[in-house]
């Protein structure tokens, strides 16, 4: 016997000394150092472990921890993330693990029929022709499969060897479950704990018809006539389908149950209970323990409460409003400037008998656009009032920043001020499309080139000259565009530039200082970054980050959180 199958057969008690005590935080990190171990020892080049889980009609394999000496085997460990049916192993391969306790070899030369797609595509990500699938059993139900990835052939390891392989995958597996079992019980004690911290105010014993046989006392002294009628004939009308699905619920899962509902127990009018359906055991099966505390107070002071904040809530948007109204005006007076300096061109050229129809027309497109914009500011501020959110929608990234120019442009042509566009998309991604709110994204836009105009204004020594450009965000968070707007005005007189997104933060006398503190939280809103810094030579110059992406294709954005209660400590 080599030193290596020595090892290899005193393997299992190591593990179980190494696993005794784990905790669910730590019990990964212990199973990959025991694979690590185990992969020395059989002398194989990866090793992977599978839980399998029983479903309505077939298994499914879950990885449950990997091991391997390839820095290329990320691709294999990415393939087993998700759950796979066990019979994407291959059918033979599904039906020895099942029926046997003996390893099954795997080589790429195998036929169809034993040697499936997804196997294939493992041996080539690991780099090898064969594999050996070792079935876990635990209480005569496989629970689990060993894959051990080596290029030695079917005659590598002995049988006693592959018995002490078997009998190390037992140990994990039976290790991993005594301490799910036992954060379960933890669960279980503190919600037992909980119940009994704030003791019930009494309880009923229910019969095989749900009638009540006994009350028991706890907290409420008064006797209760409830003896001897049936609990639904208590519980309120509106409640009985959620009495009847708990106690169906209890019936069949033999585990408790808690819910809330209105009863009258001797009260004249139904009042809210915390009710926990506790199923008896033994030859009473059918009969059941509840035990009741009355919370009518709590359900009625959270339902004043929850009344309260939305009045509060409501009452703090007029609020605001009535602070935003000026904003708002300014916001409606942009559009309605443009409407004025357009219609009056169109007048002076009538007027002078030099009307070019095509100049006709541009002039009442953008006269329409500028008043579908406007209708658009109106829509959004009765939203506000409303408490909905903006709406997100893919829109294209040059039709945004075009119908802002235009709406800017009689004012810039006012005050003799340059625009000049830079897109550094137009080449390669003419059509890019970015996911925002089309109106107020166009409206942080055109604030952001108004108040470069007004800084421009404040220069006297030189032209005014605003630069709009479109470029990819240059740091590493892909699916993201910057639009900068640099101007050659009086720049930020602040040694802190954020100051300029403070509310109420304004530098001229008439100003609110609430336009660029909207426009960060349209932006921030989006999931986007608004922020400026003052130019080398002169001016300043402010960006915001627009997404390329949509997370779920829907107007809001969701964060999942993964909550699994196996593994809580």
């Amino acid at each position: 016997m080599s030193a290596n199958q020595e090892s290899l057969r005193r393997y299992p008690t190591r593990v179980m000394d190494h696993l005794c005590g784990a905790r669910p935080r730590t019990i990964l990190r212990l199973m990959r150092d025991a694979l690590a171990g185990l992969c020395r020892r059989a002398d194989t080049r990866s090793i992977f472990l599978l839980a399998v889980r029983e479903r309505e009609d077939s298994r499914e394999l879950t990885l449950i921890q990997s091991w391997s000496h390839l820095r290329g085997a990320d691709s294999a460990v990415a393939a087993f993330k998700a759950p796979f049916p066990l019979v994407r192993l291959g059918r033979r391969v599904e039906s020895v693990l099942m029926k046997s306790t003996n390893p099954v070899y795997v080589t790429a030369g195998s036929d169809g029929s034993s040697c499936s797609r997804l196997m294939l595509r493992f041996l080539e990500s690991q780099k090898t022709v064969g594999c050996v699938l070792v079935p876990i059993r635990v209480n005569d139900r496989l629970a689990a499969v060993l894959m051990l990835a080596h290029d030695h052939g079917v005659s590598h390891l002995e049988s006693n060897d592959y018995l002490s392989i078997q009998l190390t995958g037992t140990v994990m597996m039976m290790a991993l479950k005594s301490i799910r079992n036992g954060a379960k019980l933890r669960r279980r004690h503190r919600r037992w704990k909980a119940v009994a911290d704030n003791a019930c105010d009494f309880a009923v014993v229910l019969d095989q018809e749900q009638s009540i046989r006994q009350v028991v006392p706890f907290r409420r002294q008064q006797d209760l006539p409830a003896t001897g009628q049936l609990l639904a004939s208590l519980v309120d009308p509106n409640m009985m389908d959620r009495l009847e699905r708990t106690m169906e619920a209890v019936l069949q899962s033999n585990e408790p149950q808690s819910v809330d509902l209105r009863a009258a127990f001797g009260e004249e009018q139904p009042q809210w209970y915390l009710a926990r359906f506790e199923p008896q055991t033994g030859r009473h099966r059918r009969r059941m323990t509840v035990f009741l505390t009355n919370v009518d107070v709590q359900k009625q002071k959270s339902e004043e409460l929850r009344v309260m904040n939305e009045h509060l809530q409501r009452a703090a948007r007029l609020s605001l409003l009535g602070q935003l109204s000026t904003e708002f005006a300014h916001q409606l007076n942009q559009p309605l400037q443009a409407i004025m300096n357009w219609a009056d061109t169109l007048l002076r050229r009538i007027d002078s008998g030099k009307l070019d129809r095509n100049k006709g027309m541009e002039s009442l497109q953008h006269i329409i656009e500028s008043a579908e914009h406007a209708s658009r500011i109106i829509q959004r501020i009765r939203e506000f009032v409303q408490h909905r959110t903006l709406h997100l929608k893919m829109t294209g990234l040059r039709r945004l920043v075009d119908q802002a120019i235009r709406m800017a442009e009689p004012r810039l042509t006012d005050h003799q001020i340059k625009l000049t566009l830079v897109d550094r998309f137009e080449e390669t991604q003419p059509m890019i499309r970015v996911y925002a709110d089309e109106t107020q994204t166009t409206h942080v836009l055109l604030n952001l080139i108004v108040n470069a105009a007004e800084s421009c204004n404040e220069v006297s020594d030189r032209a005014g000259h605003i630069t709009v450009i479109l470029e990819p965000d240059q740091s590493q968070h892909e699916g993201l565009v910057v639009v900068r707007v640099s101007d050659n005005g009086t720049g930020i007189q602040d040694d802190n530039p954020d100051h300029v997104f403070d509310k109420f933060h304004s530098t001229k006398a008439e100003g609110l200082g609430l336009g660029l503190s909207i426009s960060r939280e349209v932006i921030e809103t989006q999931r986007g970054k608004i922020w400026c810094e003052n130019n080398p030579d002169t001016g300043c110059t402010f960006s915001f980050t627009l997404r390329t992406f949509s997370d779920d294709g829907s107007d809001t954005v969701d964060i999942p959180v993964v909550d699994d209660p196996d593994w809580e400590d």
